[in-house]
């Protein structure tokens, strides 16, 4: 049986927490007696989680009507589908026990067209007389909604998704433009940001980031100031699952100041940086220098690597399978022949008898040579990349160029998609559910003017098609959106932490 009564609504938002699980409904199996009377043999209790209050247009009641309820099989697929009037209360009987169960509650207006939604984890409803718990956020569909908690202003953080589904976020500039060392955890089972510490070596922002391995990431270099100054600052977290994890103290420093640099993981417990410049200058000179950063679980050590094939800052790095990182693209200071200021080849280097070797021949051709690109890696060995810049040193362009590219191990394979709606280089994105992106802001300028946009749009991979979304509250060129398990995402953008429930 399923059961919710929207008691929640009776209560002041600033007591919800409390008193939502007094007011929650369930799910299970149920069976006739000889009799003919339903007796229900399993239970599994519901507790709703609604953001904090918000204008209307992030009010998740708001123009509902009616409610619809849908308990997904462990295929996707609807096992059980009900309407219910906007009173309820709601039941559904005769629910067979099943492992890997999805319950859907949307809110739905006159039109029959959902406005608000939300999803449990998948679980298991088993008979018995101790009832399953199990949570689901809902919010509005297509909106950024508030999140719990009072998280510090920063542009330019570092964010992580860890394996529980909590999201780091470190670092970055805040109002005055100077960087944050502090850092929070956004806790997406009760959507709220919650502190997690200070950076050891001290505050970065724009800095590269990249993961270790076993719920541990690597955060150095950017810049410690709005004046762009380069920092040779590193940092590294490990996460402790369901909670708040630590720094470590004693991290070594990058054997350099930059800024504008990359990182790309090379294997579990390795990172390897390389480009980027040393000087505030606006266009470099840029770097062909490779770090590699190797991590114990205690102790951390860097060693120089091999030079890439030409300088590279804003450079494109892609982890790959096998041990592989590969860095394309990127502002290059006139190196490739020409007039050219932007790359349009790659260097590939692989982790091989105890180090890291450059691969012979030169890298993978991109197509067309660009810097600052956007990209997120969809899934393994494939990444969606967009926008960025391009040109010589007489004239530099924003671009608008989608594509999806494939790693074969040898090449990038680049499938060219739909241009996207605006220019823009250095745009975010955010992975959600059924093949949905989130992309949001970028600068509408040319580096190295940052004029952040307030932009965004779903992409969807499987259709090549682009959707406007009304933007969030501000603007970001420095933002991050991290998936969280429940399809939802978490976004951060300049001044704001903000929850997105896809369409």
């Amino acid at each position: 049986m399923t059961e919710m009564r929207p008691c929640y609504r009776l209560v002041s938002l600033a007591a919800l927490l409390a008193v939502l699980p007094a007011c929650s409904g369930g799910s299970g199996g149920g069976d006739d007696d000889d009799d003919g009377q339903y007796i229900e043999t399993g239970r599994v209790e519901i507790t709703l989680l609604l953001p904090p209050a918000a204008p209307a247009a992030q009010d998740p009641f708001a123009g509902v009507t009616a409610f619809h309820i849908a308990i997904l099989g462990s295929t996707g697929t609807p096992i059980v589908e009900a309407d219910f009037d906007a009173d309820g209360p709601f039941e559904i009987q005769s629910l067979e026990p099943g492992a890997g169960r999805v319950v859907v509650f949307e809110g739905r207006n006159a039109a029959g067209t959902p406005v608000s939604r939300g999803r449990t984890l998948p679980i298991d409803i088993v008979e018995g007389s101790t009832p399953v718990q199990a949570q689901l956020y809902f919010s509005k569909v297509g909106a950024f909604s508030t999140v719990y908690g009072t998280p510090a202003t920063r542009t330019g953080a570092s964010t992580f998704t860890f394996s529980d589904g909590r999201v780091l976020i470190a670092g970055g500039l805040d109002g005055g433009g100077t960087a944050l060392a502090s850092a929070e955890i956004f806790d997406w089972v009760n959507d709220t940001v919650v502190t997690a510490g200070t950076m050891s070596s001290g505050g970065t922002a724009f800095s590269a980031a990249a993961s270790l391995g076993a719920d541990t990431l690597l955060i150095t270099g950017g810049v410690t100031d709005l004046a762009g100054t380069p920092t040779d600052r590193a940092n590294v977290y490990t996460h402790v699952p369901d909670g708040v994890g630590t720094w470590a103290s004693g991290v070594p420093a990058l054997p350099a100041v930059r800024r504008e640099l990359a990182a790309a993981e090379l294997g579990t417990g390795r990172v390897l940086v390389a480009g980027g410049t040393t000087t505030t200058a606006t266009l470099g000179p840029a770097l062909d220098t490779t770090f590699l950063f190797s991590w114990t679980g205690a102790v951390g050590a860097w060693a120089a690597g091999p030079a890439m094939n030409e300088p590279r800052m804003g450079a494109i790095a892609l982890p790959a399978s096998g041990d592989v990182a590969v860095f394309v693209g990127g502002f290059n200071n006139n190196v490739s022949g020409g007039n050219d200021d932007f790359s349009d080849d790659g260097d590939v280097f692989n982790w091989n008898g105890g180090s890291v070797v450059l691969a012979p021949g030169g890298g993978p051709q991109i197509g067309s040579s660009r810097g600052w690109s956007g990209v997120l890696e969809i899934a393994a060995n494939q990444w969606l990349v967009w926008g960025g810049e391009e040109g010589d040193n007489n004239s530099h362009n924003l671009l608008d160029i989608v594509e999806l590219w494939t790693w074969t191990g040898s090449a990038i394979t680049a499938d060219v998609r739909q241009d996207l709606p605006d220019v823009q280089r250095g745009g975010t994105a955010g992975l959600l559910t059924g093949g949905q992106i989130l992309l949001l802001g970028g600068s509408t300028g040319q580096y190295p003017a940052n004029s952040a946009a307030n932009t965004a749009s779903i992409y969807d991979v499987g259709l090549d098609s682009f959707t406007d979304l009304t933007p969030p509250p501000g603007a970001t060129l420095g933002g991050t959106a991290a998936p969280l398990p429940d399809g939802t995402s978490l976004v951060v953008i300049d001044g704001a932490v903000l929850r997105f429930n896809p369409l």
